[in-house]
């Protein structure tokens, strides 16, 4: 290879700046669109993401440049714990060679985590080549999740249990939705506390938020679950799907998952979905999978335990 295609190839890594938004919609578009079969992220998530309270864009996130060309995109998001996790997206073009990348953008990555704790990036189990690079670097698959979807028909909902009451979010009851999300939610996998305004910031301080399809379940006075859901990308989608520890196993998360697909099915929509960990320790898998819930897709994580004092 010639010193002039090795100048040619360098990548530069610099943190994003307010004109590099629409190349990173177009990166963000061309990777999922690699993944999935169609672009996912919308302006408005992405401007969601380079505004959050725990986001420092100048030492949170790294373009990747060749030349003029927008080649890779990897951040870093800290969440404490014992030991912490740097969670990181690592996007490669699907122009680019991931062999190639994937390392540049992971050694950033690992400086930035050089703290110590766990270093874990997600990857669509689509993407193989690039599944392949992350491994070459030590890391390991430690887990998915799931998308599941479902066609919405006119098939009507099997009840709501005796006792129970379902309605919409009432002005005002945000803080209440958060308090029954962050309980129901302590028994998932690595679950950490989520403040009530960094909360707020991902589900309430944006457009697509609707209060008309959040839905609490009531026994008498006593909150018992939450489903909260929004349009996105043209389908309905349940974001939060939670039941109190108190009132499982009583068929209320199958009440407010089909009283969420009412309410789409009202408003046109002809598909609905969700995320899940695949290995849900409520199961909730197969709750999604009991209404006719199929998986979709696929995301993996992937960790390396990093070298030095894990941080408290």
């Amino acid at each position: 290879m010639s010193s002039t295609r090795n100048a040619r190839d360098r990548v530069k890594l610099r943190p994003p700046e307010e004109q590099d938004f629409d190349s990173m919609l177009d990166l963000f578009a061309a990777t999922e669109t690699a993944a999935y079969g169609a672009p996912e992220t919308t302006r408005e998530e992405l401007e969601q993401w380079l505004t959050a309270p725990t986001v420092d864009v100048e030492r949170d996130i790294r373009l990747a440049f060749v030349g003029d060309r927008l080649a890779g995109y990897v951040d870093i998001d800290r969440v404490d714990g014992e030991p912490v996790r740097w969670w990181s997206d690592v996007r490669v073009h699907p122009d680019e060679d991931p062999r190639e990348r994937v390392p540049e953008l992971v050694a950033w990555a690992e400086e930035r985590a050089s703290e110590g704790g766990i270093l874990r990036i997600w990857v669509p189990s689509a993407l193989v080549a690039a599944k392949s690079a992350v491994g070459e670097l030590g890391f390991a698959r430690i887990r998915s999740s799931y998308r599941m979807e479902i066609d919405l028909d006119d098939t009507a909902p099997a009840g709501v249990p005796a006792g129970i009451g379902i309605r919409p979010l009432a002005t005002g009851e945000e803080p209440l939705a958060h308090e029954i999300h962050q309980e129901a939610f302590a028994d998932a996998w690595e679950h950490v506390p989520e403040p009530y305004d960094e909360w707020r910031h991902w589900l309430v301080d944006t457009g697509s938020y609707d209060p008309s399809l959040w839905f609490l379940a009531w026994d008498g006075d006593r909150p018992a679950g939450a489903a909260l859901n929004r349009e996105r990308n043209g389908m309905g989608w349940v974001g939060i799907l939670a039941v109190r520890r108190d009132w499982r196993r009583r068929g209320i998360g199958r009440a407010l998952l089909e009283h969420s697909f009412a309410a789409f099915r009202a408003r046109g929509l002809e598909r609905a979905g969700l995320g899940v960990d695949a290995g849900s320790l409520t199961g909730a898998n197969r709750l999604y999978e009991a209404v006719g819930m199929r998986v979709a897709r696929e995301l993996e994580f992937w960790d390396k335990h990093l070298s030095g004092p894990p941080l408290g």
